[in-house]
Protein backbone atom coordinates (compact mmCIF):
# COMPACT_ATOMS: atom_id res chain seq x y z
CA UNK A 1 0.00 0.00 0.00
CA UNK A 2 1.37 3.38 -0.78
CA UNK A 3 2.21 6.13 2.02
CA UNK A 4 -1.13 8.28 0.94
CA UNK A 5 -3.37 4.60 1.41
CA UNK A 6 -1.66 4.14 4.38
CA UNK A 7 -2.65 7.69 6.22
CA UNK A 8 -6.16 7.23 5.18
CA UNK A 9 -6.70 4.24 6.70
CA UNK A 10 -5.55 5.74 9.53
CA UNK A 11 -8.17 8.91 9.66
CA UNK A 12 -10.91 6.67 9.55
CA UNK A 13 -9.43 4.81 13.11
CA UNK A 14 -9.46 6.44 16.58
CA UNK A 15 -5.19 6.53 16.79
CA UNK A 16 -2.78 8.52 18.23
CA UNK A 17 -1.72 11.98 16.01
CA UNK A 18 2.18 10.99 16.41
CA UNK A 19 0.88 7.90 14.55
CA UNK A 20 -0.32 10.29 11.50
CA UNK A 21 2.50 12.39 11.87
CA UNK A 22 4.56 9.21 11.58
CA UNK A 23 2.86 7.97 8.72
CA UNK A 24 3.46 12.18 7.36
CA UNK A 25 7.38 11.97 7.90
CA UNK A 26 7.84 12.19 4.04
CA UNK A 27 5.97 15.30 3.59
CA UNK A 28 6.90 17.20 6.61
CA UNK A 29 9.93 19.06 8.04
CA UNK A 30 11.38 19.05 11.28
CA UNK A 31 9.00 21.85 12.91
CA UNK A 32 6.03 19.66 11.50
CA UNK A 33 5.48 22.16 8.47
CA UNK A 34 4.66 20.85 5.16
CA UNK A 35 8.11 21.34 3.29
CA UNK A 36 7.45 22.11 -0.19
CA UNK A 37 4.22 23.23 -2.69
CA UNK A 38 4.71 19.89 -4.63
CA UNK A 39 3.43 18.32 -1.15
CA UNK A 40 0.62 20.12 -0.38
CA UNK A 41 -1.50 18.43 -2.86
CA UNK A 42 -1.62 14.82 -0.77
CA UNK A 43 -1.96 16.94 2.38
CA UNK A 44 -5.18 18.82 1.42
CA UNK A 45 -6.41 15.37 -0.11
CA UNK A 46 -5.80 13.34 3.48
CA UNK A 47 -8.07 16.65 5.25
CA UNK A 48 -11.16 15.91 2.68
CA UNK A 49 -10.91 12.36 4.22
CA UNK A 50 -9.88 12.96 7.90
CA UNK A 51 -13.21 12.92 9.88
CA UNK A 52 -12.48 12.64 13.47
CA UNK A 53 -11.42 15.96 15.58
CA UNK A 54 -8.19 14.18 16.72
CA UNK A 55 -6.79 13.87 13.02
CA UNK A 56 -8.45 16.95 12.12
CA UNK A 57 -6.37 18.53 15.26
CA UNK A 58 -3.61 17.25 13.67
CA UNK A 59 -3.48 18.58 10.09
CA UNK A 60 -4.73 22.06 11.81
CA UNK A 61 -1.34 21.96 13.77
CA UNK A 62 0.24 20.95 10.69
CA UNK A 63 -0.67 23.62 8.70
CA UNK A 64 0.37 26.19 11.84
CA UNK A 65 3.80 24.73 11.60
CA UNK A 66 3.09 25.93 8.43
CA UNK A 67 4.76 30.00 7.42
CA UNK A 68 6.47 29.29 3.71
CA UNK A 69 3.81 31.58 2.14
CA UNK A 70 4.01 30.22 -1.49
CA UNK A 71 3.50 27.00 0.26
CA UNK A 72 0.11 28.38 2.19
CA UNK A 73 -1.24 30.19 -1.04
CA UNK A 74 -1.01 26.28 -2.85
CA UNK A 75 -2.95 24.79 0.26
CA UNK A 76 -5.65 27.61 -0.44
CA UNK A 77 -5.75 26.63 -4.61
CA UNK A 78 -5.90 23.41 -3.93
CA UNK A 79 -8.87 23.36 -2.41
CA UNK A 80 -7.78 24.07 1.20
CA UNK A 81 -9.60 26.90 1.96
CA UNK A 82 -13.36 25.42 1.98
CA UNK A 83 -12.04 22.10 3.89
CA UNK A 84 -11.10 24.61 6.48
CA UNK A 85 -14.49 26.33 6.06
CA UNK A 86 -16.02 23.49 6.80
CA UNK A 87 -14.16 22.76 10.03
CA UNK A 88 -15.08 26.28 11.48
CA UNK A 89 -18.79 25.95 10.84
CA UNK A 90 -18.75 22.55 12.39
CA UNK A 91 -16.71 23.89 15.75
CA UNK A 92 -18.45 26.91 15.59
CA UNK A 93 -21.81 24.99 16.03
CA UNK A 94 -20.49 22.72 18.43
CA UNK A 95 -19.27 25.55 20.39
CA UNK A 96 -15.49 23.80 20.75
CA UNK A 97 -13.64 26.54 21.75
CA UNK A 98 -10.11 24.18 21.56
CA UNK A 99 -10.45 23.45 17.98
CA UNK A 100 -11.92 26.90 16.71
CA UNK A 101 -8.89 28.76 18.61
CA UNK A 102 -6.44 26.58 16.82
CA UNK A 103 -8.32 27.08 13.13
CA UNK A 104 -8.12 30.90 13.81
CA UNK A 105 -4.56 30.91 14.42
CA UNK A 106 -4.52 28.96 10.98
CA UNK A 107 -6.68 32.01 9.44
CA UNK A 108 -4.23 34.50 10.94
CA UNK A 109 -1.17 33.39 9.07
CA UNK A 110 -2.95 32.73 5.34
CA UNK A 111 -2.33 35.31 2.84
CA UNK A 112 -5.83 36.36 1.51
CA UNK A 113 -7.40 38.86 -1.16
CA UNK A 114 -11.02 40.06 -1.27
CA UNK A 115 -11.45 37.56 -4.33
CA UNK A 116 -10.32 34.41 -1.47
CA UNK A 117 -12.73 36.30 1.38
CA UNK A 118 -15.43 36.37 -1.36
CA UNK A 119 -15.49 32.51 -1.93
CA UNK A 120 -16.96 31.25 1.22
CA UNK A 121 -18.54 32.50 4.66
CA UNK A 122 -15.56 32.43 6.59
CA UNK A 123 -15.20 36.06 6.85
CA UNK A 124 -18.93 36.29 8.28
CA UNK A 125 -17.86 33.66 10.50
CA UNK A 126 -15.15 35.28 11.72
CA UNK A 127 -16.45 38.70 12.53
CA UNK A 128 -19.59 37.40 14.39
CA UNK A 129 -17.23 35.34 16.53
CA UNK A 130 -15.12 38.62 17.30
CA UNK A 131 -18.66 40.40 18.36
CA UNK A 132 -20.27 37.27 19.98
CA UNK A 133 -18.63 34.60 20.86
CA UNK A 134 -18.53 33.74 25.02
CA UNK A 135 -14.85 32.86 24.78
CA UNK A 136 -12.96 36.10 25.41
CA UNK A 137 -10.22 34.54 23.73
CA UNK A 138 -11.49 33.74 20.81
CA UNK A 139 -12.99 37.09 20.13
CA UNK A 140 -9.59 38.66 21.04
CA UNK A 141 -7.97 36.20 18.29
CA UNK A 142 -11.04 36.69 15.68
CA UNK A 143 -10.85 40.41 15.79
CA UNK A 144 -7.20 40.09 15.36
CA UNK A 145 -7.96 38.61 12.68
CA UNK A 146 -11.00 41.18 11.00
CA UNK A 147 -8.34 43.92 11.48
CA UNK A 148 -5.46 42.41 9.65
CA UNK A 149 -7.82 41.06 7.03
CA UNK A 150 -9.35 45.10 6.88
CA UNK A 151 -5.68 46.27 6.49
CA UNK A 152 -4.70 43.56 3.43
CA UNK A 153 -7.85 44.81 1.69
CA UNK A 154 -7.36 48.72 2.01
CA UNK A 155 -3.73 48.22 0.84
CA UNK A 156 -4.83 46.08 -1.89
CA UNK A 157 -7.56 48.47 -3.16
CA UNK A 158 -5.12 51.28 -2.52
CA UNK A 159 -2.41 50.11 -4.94
CA UNK A 160 -5.57 49.28 -7.22
CA UNK A 161 -6.76 52.62 -7.10
CA UNK A 162 -2.99 54.07 -7.12
CA UNK A 163 -2.85 52.17 -10.28
CA UNK A 164 -5.76 53.17 -11.55
CA UNK A 165 -4.88 57.01 -11.02
CA UNK A 166 -1.99 56.64 -13.34
CA UNK A 167 -3.61 55.35 -16.31
CA UNK A 168 -5.88 58.16 -16.11
CA UNK A 169 -2.95 60.81 -15.42
CA UNK A 170 -1.22 59.27 -17.98
CA UNK A 171 -4.87 58.78 -20.34
CA UNK A 172 -4.93 62.71 -20.15
CA UNK A 173 -1.15 63.55 -20.66
CA UNK A 174 -1.64 61.55 -23.93
CA UNK A 175 -4.73 63.88 -24.81
CA UNK A 176 -3.15 66.87 -24.22
CA UNK A 177 -0.35 66.53 -25.64
CA UNK A 178 -2.84 65.60 -28.91
CA UNK A 179 -4.66 68.78 -28.79
CA UNK A 180 -1.49 71.09 -28.44
CA UNK A 181 -0.44 68.84 -32.00
CA UNK A 182 -3.92 69.91 -33.69
CA UNK A 183 -3.57 73.68 -32.05
CA UNK A 184 0.18 73.99 -33.68
CA UNK A 185 -1.10 72.01 -37.02
CA UNK A 186 -4.09 74.65 -37.32
CA UNK A 187 -1.98 77.43 -36.53
CA UNK A 188 0.25 76.55 -39.07
CA UNK A 189 -2.23 76.39 -41.79
CA UNK A 190 -3.49 79.44 -40.76
CA UNK A 191 -0.07 81.20 -41.10
CA UNK A 192 0.14 79.88 -44.96
CA UNK A 193 -3.38 80.99 -46.04
CA UNK A 194 -2.44 84.78 -44.71
CA UNK A 195 1.18 84.67 -46.82
CA UNK A 196 -0.76 83.67 -49.41
CA UNK A 197 -3.32 86.39 -49.36
CA UNK A 198 -0.49 88.94 -49.03
CA UNK A 199 1.44 87.65 -52.04
CA UNK A 200 -1.85 88.17 -54.51
CA UNK A 201 -0.94 90.66 -57.30
CA UNK A 202 -1.09 94.48 -57.34
CA UNK A 203 -3.42 94.21 -60.38
CA UNK A 204 -6.60 93.42 -57.71
CA UNK A 205 -5.73 96.43 -55.36
CA UNK A 206 -5.80 99.05 -58.45
CA UNK A 207 -8.88 97.40 -59.77
CA UNK A 208 -10.61 97.85 -56.40
CA UNK A 209 -9.34 101.31 -56.48
CA UNK A 210 -10.57 102.07 -59.78
CA UNK A 211 -14.09 100.12 -59.14
CA UNK A 212 -14.14 102.68 -55.64
CA UNK A 213 -13.92 105.86 -58.07
CA UNK A 214 -16.96 104.60 -60.20
CA UNK A 215 -19.09 104.58 -57.13
CA UNK A 216 -18.09 107.39 -55.49
CA UNK A 217 -18.87 108.70 -59.23
CA UNK A 218 -22.20 107.92 -59.37
CA UNK A 219 -23.54 108.62 -56.05
CA UNK A 220 -22.18 112.47 -56.48
CA UNK A 221 -24.06 111.88 -59.69
CA UNK A 222 -27.34 110.57 -58.39
CA UNK A 223 -26.95 113.12 -55.64
CA UNK A 224 -26.57 116.48 -58.44
CA UNK A 225 -30.30 115.29 -60.29
CA UNK A 226 -32.80 117.34 -59.25
CA UNK A 227 -35.77 115.59 -57.51
CA UNK A 228 -38.87 115.17 -60.06
CA UNK A 229 -40.58 112.75 -57.78
CA UNK A 230 -43.38 114.16 -55.36
CA UNK A 231 -42.61 113.32 -51.89
CA UNK A 232 -45.38 112.25 -49.22
CA UNK A 233 -45.04 112.80 -45.36
CA UNK A 234 -44.81 109.36 -44.31
CA UNK A 235 -47.17 108.60 -41.04
CA UNK A 236 -45.72 107.22 -38.20
CA UNK A 237 -47.79 104.99 -35.80
CA UNK A 238 -48.10 106.94 -32.64
CA UNK A 239 -46.79 104.94 -29.35
CA UNK A 240 -48.97 107.50 -27.56
CA UNK A 241 -46.12 109.13 -25.53
CA UNK A 242 -45.63 111.99 -28.45
CA UNK A 243 -46.53 115.83 -27.71
CA UNK A 244 -49.16 116.76 -29.91
CA UNK A 245 -49.79 119.86 -31.40
CA UNK A 246 -52.97 122.36 -30.42
CA UNK A 247 -54.67 123.16 -33.34
CA UNK A 248 -56.49 126.63 -33.10
CA UNK A 249 -60.25 126.80 -34.34
CA UNK A 250 -61.41 129.76 -36.60
CA UNK A 251 -63.81 131.49 -34.95
CA UNK A 252 -67.21 132.78 -37.52
CA UNK A 253 -66.26 136.43 -37.12
CA UNK A 254 -62.82 136.00 -38.59
CA UNK A 255 -64.65 134.32 -41.49
CA UNK A 256 -67.18 137.46 -42.27
CA UNK A 257 -64.26 139.82 -41.89
CA UNK A 258 -62.13 138.20 -44.51
CA UNK A 259 -65.21 137.73 -47.45
CA UNK A 260 -65.99 141.15 -46.94
CA UNK A 261 -62.60 142.57 -47.89
CA UNK A 262 -62.76 140.57 -50.55
CA UNK A 263 -65.67 141.85 -52.08
CA UNK A 264 -64.59 145.30 -51.26
CA UNK A 265 -60.85 144.85 -53.21
CA UNK A 266 -63.17 143.16 -55.92
CA UNK A 267 -65.65 146.45 -56.51
CA UNK A 268 -62.37 149.02 -56.51
CA UNK A 269 -60.98 146.59 -58.92
CA UNK A 270 -63.73 147.14 -61.53
CA UNK A 271 -64.09 150.93 -60.95
CA UNK A 272 -60.61 151.12 -61.90
CA UNK A 273 -61.40 149.06 -65.25
CA UNK A 274 -64.29 151.44 -66.12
Amino acid sequence: MTLLNNIQTLNMAPIDPVEILKGLSGLLGQSGNVKQCEDVTKIVELMKGADTAVSQCTYTNILRATTDSQVLETFVKDGGWDILNKWLEKYKETENYGMLIELLKVYKQIPVSVDLLKKNSCAKSIKNLSKSCNDSRIKEVAMEIVNLWMKAIKSTSGEVSSSDKAKKKKKEKAKEKEKSEKMDKTNAENKDSKSNLDRRPSNSNNNHSKQDSRDIASSQDIKSRPKTVKVYQQKFRSHGLEEQAKIVPKRKGDTDKNKNSNKKEDQLSLKRAS
